[in-house]
């Protein structure tokens, strides 16, 4: 059974399963993470830290301001992680490691898990700075033509 609740409402379970050491799932939403995430239709599995986060690894994050974020890790400087979503070009930098709940295990997508570590998941990892840049180039020429 498939129940609809607010995601506010969900964090505490969240949080709780993460630090019993536990996965936890649910449907995501937003287009921060498109075309790896889809919002309203894949499901993300989140699951406890058991190593330190790298670049390139999805973490779900807490920011200052309150709002719960499932971005990538472009870089890690001085200790704090710079972040982006993979549909952005525009960096969230100094996010700590004590703001990180979890890490992305799987995407799963009409019933199959997409693993990070899968040879999908890295081929796009890796025209992922292309991606970027295009995004860059659309959004500056659409500035620029209206």
């Amino acid at each position: 059974m498939n129940k609809s609740i607010r995601f506010e409402e969900i964090i505490p379970l969240i949080r709780e399963e993460i630090q019993k050491g536990n996965s936890f799932s649910f449907t995501a939403f937003g287009s921060s993470m498109h075309p790896y995430i889809r919002g309203g239709k894949d499901k993300v599995c989140l699951s406890p830290l058991t190593s330190p986060p790298k670049e390139g690894d999805v973490v779900f994050y807490q920011r200052e301001n309150g709002a719960f974020v499932l971005h990538r890790i472009i870089k890690i400087k001085n200790g704090q992680y710079i972040m982006c979503g993979d549909n952005q070009f525009s960096r969230e930098f100094g996010i700590r490691a004590e703001q990180i709940i979890a890490r992305l295990s799987f995407v799963e997508r009409n019933g199959k898990a997409i693993r990070p570590s899968s040879f999908s998941s890295q081929c796009y990892r890796f025209f992922l700075p292309l991606r970027r840049f295009l995004l860059h180039l659309r959004y500056a020429l659409k500035k620029l033509l209206s």
